[in-house]
């Protein structure tokens, strides 16, 4: 008991911090967190930070501490604010020539040639140094809009081009793999049909349940700028997802739970669980976003349009549709130009037939596609594991 009257629950174990439960005694929240406690999952709360120095008036460090109490900052989503946040402080720690913070120097200096000495330090992780460029821009855009500045020094800054592909899509095989570790009704495949089916990031479909299913319609609003620019899915539940469903355990809260059958926290908590059992089944560069890549490839190689696609993903523009599908996009193409090629060749000879040892080419095509060099190569597969009945 406190000095207020209050119960409070801890639980000591030997060398560790002691941990409080605030769920209500002997409820199944407060159960489940005991078990956390015990394991190490649940953590003490964490001591405060020090108090950091008040930073020079005018200067970067100042300029950013301004923007991060600022309501369009306040405005972003959670996990929007932790990445900018930790950008800001890198950006601000980072040191120039003479050994000196960054951060301590007047802001309205800062140049776009002082911009693109940063962006060149992580010249060997383009998306690193573009994630700085794009820090800097947003910063300034809301200093011009505040007064506080009259240009914006990364404006005028080019991204370095690095992979157009981004994070690895899941291929045919690699389906493949995951369900026979993990096969139809357990929990993993779940999360495989329904980020497939749905092609929803890994932060949505921990919020996606029974309540959500009306009428053989799923409806729910992306988690991503919830706040500022909603967007509302209604998805027709596809007949081989609802029997997926139908025969996975799962909870009235979610279709996904965790050990303790209880929704993920989270979308980095399932995101790990996700990396734990890509991991198991032997397939450590696969992702749960490189299941929402596949199930939009796959979309466009069935030959649906751009608009049917991001009616789907919630993709605002056929700009952000291509980076998902431009493979897909190309062979859809190739396909229907070799179908229109006319190209006259040679009649065969009258008499003596083909060489000896020569194979007809249709045997070959029954085996395979031709390709020069690399011998036979098997046909791509679209996913179907998550589709079958079976």
């Amino acid at each position: 008991m406190d000095r207020h009257g209050n119960r409070r629950w801890y639980v000591r174990m030997p060398g560790r911090r002691k941990v409080r439960i605030r769920a209500t005694y002997a409820t199944e929240a407060f159960w489940n967190a005991y078990r956390d406690a015990l394991v190490g999952t649940l953590l003490p709360k964490p001591a405060e930070p020090p108090r950091l120095p008040k930073p020079a008036s005018g200067s970067l460090r100042w300029l950013t501490a301004s923007y991060l109490e600022s309501a369009e900052f306040k405005q972003l989503d959670a996990s929007t604010r932790r990445v900018r946040r930790r950008l800001i402080d890198r950006l601000c720690q980072m040191r120039d020539g003479g050994g000196r913070e960054i951060g301590g120097h007047p802001y309205a200096r800062l140049e776009g040639r002082h911009v693109r000495k940063i962006r060149d330090r992580h010249a060997d992780r383009p998306a690193a140094a573009n994630a700085f460029v794009k820090v800097i821009r947003q910063i300034f855009a809301w200093a011009i809009d505040a007064d506080l500045a009259q240009t914006n020094p990364g404006r005028d800054v080019k991204y370095l081009a690095g992979s157009a592909n981004g994070i690895r899509a899941w291929t045919q095989a690699d389906v493949e793999t995951f369900a026979k570790k993990f096969p139809r009704g357990t929990k993993p495949f779940l999360a495989l049909a329904l980020m497939l089916h749905l092609t929803v990031r890994r932060s949505d479909v921990i919020h996606i349940g029974p309540e959500n299913v009306r009428d053989g319609v799923i409806s729910f609003t992306e988690v991503k700028n919830a706040r500022r620019k909603p967007k509302h899915h209604e998805i027709p539940v596809h007949p081989a997802l609802a029997s997926v469903i139908a025969a996975t355990p799962h909870s009235t809260a979610a279709f996904l739970t965790t050990d303790y059958g209880e929704p993920f926290r989270s979308a980095a908590s399932f995101g790990n669980k996700m990396r734990d059992w890509c991991d198991a089944a032997g397939l450590p560069a696969c992702s749960a976003h490189g299941l929402r890549k596949l199930g939009a490839a796959a979309l466009a190689e069935s030959g649906a349009s751009n608009q049917e696609i991001m009616a789907i993903t919630g993709h605002t523009t056929s700009k952000e549709v291509d980076r998902y599908t431009k493979t897909a996009r190309k062979k859809l193409l190739a396909a229907s130009a070799v179908s229109k090629q006319i190209v006259p060749l040679p009649p065969p000879p009258a008499s003596g037939g083909a060489k000896e040892g020569s194979k007809p080419l249709k045997s070959i095509a029954q085996r395979g596609v031709m390709v020069p060099r690399d011998g036979v190569e098997p046909p791509t597969l679209r996913f179907s594991v998550a589709c079958s009945t079976n």
